[in-house]
């Protein structure tokens, strides 16, 4: 099982059904869209087995089309005043100072080194664009926001605001500059005033789903090169707010 921020709620794969409390069928459970347009349905809910969680924080769901990995929804755990401690080596989630869950950590870098995502979102487009990076150094991150937003301008949607949550390098200010783009940042604590925050909630949704249902073969080392094709569907489903009539791919890209 997997630990994951941006899963919505706890999905298993059939195999680990098994470690369920309360084992029961269902047949109206949280459906889940594919790429393809496909949705997919649990078959069984039941309980994590983790004493001291709220009957909400251990629901989890079993999806039969599930193939390469069990998600443990942070957020869930979070929401029930669950603290998670990150190290280099392992994840141990805490609540009310006991110590409930211990895992390593398994990181999957890819193959060319990458080891981040940046995502930025275009309000009039509706469009998401991502950018695989090596590290969070500040000209890595300035040189991945300035190539999407010359992507932006070569499909026609030239920036004039970028807005940011609370922290933006020299580098990246001297580039806004540099490009006639003002930048503003959201106050500290205050991250959903970014119009762009659930923006990237949809795109990690969508990437999850990706990976979820690759071949059980697949190499997750190579995650980065599912990027492209990502983008490419979940903008596709996406209606460009200057004209609702195309999608934000088309906006962006041409018919």
């Amino acid at each position: 099982m997997k630990a994951d921020s941006g899963a919505s709620g706890t999905y298993l794969m059939k195999k680990h059904a098994k470690k369920l409390h309360n084992l029961k069928q269902t047949t109206n459970g949280p459906a889940v869209g594919t790429p393809t347009g496909i949705r997919i349905e649990p078959d069984k809910n039941g309980n994590l087995p983790f004493d001291g969680l709220s009957e909400e924080a251990k629901q989890a769901h079993v999806f039969p089309a599930l193939t390469s990995a069990s998600l443990l929804s942070m957020g869930q755990l979070c929401d029930d005043d669950c603290t998670a401690v990150f190290t280099k080596n392992d994840l141990q989630i805490f609540k009310n100072g006991k110590l409930l869950i211990k895992g390593l950590r398994n990181r999957k870098d890819g193959l060319r080194g990458n080891e981040y995502i940046v995502v930025i979102y275009d309000y009039d487009a509706n469009a998401i664009l991502a950018e695989a990076i090596p590290n969070r150094q500040a000209a890595t991150i300035r040189d991945a926001t300035i190539k999407m937003l010359d992507k932006l301008k070569t499909g026609g949607f030239t920036p004039k605001l970028h807005i940011l949550d609370n922290e933006c390098s020299a580098l990246l200010k001297a580039a806004f500059s540099k490009h006639k783009i003002k930048y503003q940042l959201v106050p500290p604590h205050q991250k959903r005033c970014n119009a762009a925050e659930h923006a990237i909630q949809t795109f990690k949704n969508h990437f999850i789903t990706i990976l979820c249902l690759v071949n059980p073969d697949f190499p997750l080392s190579k995650w980065d090169r599912l990027l492209p094709q990502t983008l490419l569907s979940l903008n596709h489903l996406r209606a460009a707010r200057v004209n609702p009539k195309l999608s934000a791919y088309a906006a962006l890209k041409g018919i």
